[in-house]
């Protein structure tokens, strides 16, 4: 069952975040179904899927299920944590 999309507080935060250090950004955040909130793409380190989550936040059961398949998925927190 798809849970209603929405989005963690510091989405927009860390998108821009992104974009400031030169990547493309894609939010996925509306898909559901455990996929990751954004796709990010820089030439030097190529594509990303990231999970944005609130410093306390953890991974929901689908969300889990989604990388124990295979995907790789950085969990984001803040900025500080992009390279």
């Amino acid at each position: 069952m798809r849970r209603a999309s929405r989005t963690d507080g510091n989405h927009t935060e860390i998108a821009n975040a992104f974009k400031s250090r030169g990547y493309r950004v894609l939010s996925l955040a509306r898909h559901g179904e455990g996929v990751p909130d954004l796709l990010v793409h820089r030439h030097d380190v190529g594509f990303k899927l990231v999970e944005v989550k609130m410093p306390k936040g953890k991974l929901r059961r689908q969300q889990e299920s989604f990388q124990a398949k295979g995907w790789p998925v950085d969990v984001v927190r803040s900025a500080e944590d992009i390279p």
